[in-house]
């Protein structure tokens, strides 16, 4: 996923992983968080867990600059 890509690059950072599979990675924890703020809404309001954990798997998934 060419996106994936740019989105990093325009941060300094690269894909460390395979960019189709850590876009398809992004997609399904999108997804599932989605899904788990529909079961518990009074205890997971839906985005939380993108704006919680997203920044720590961006950096996990990626290089820093060089």
């Amino acid at each position: 996923m060419d996106l994936l890509a740019k989105l990093l690059e325009r941060t300094g950072r690269t894909v460390a992983y395979d960019p189709d599979q850590t876009a398809r990675l992004f997609i399904s924890i999108r997804d599932g968080s989605l899904a788990q703020s529909l079961v518990e809404p009074d205890r997971l309001p839906a985005g939380h867990l993108e704006e919680t954990f997203w920044p720590v798997l961006f950096r996990a998934l990626s290089h820093p600059p060089q």
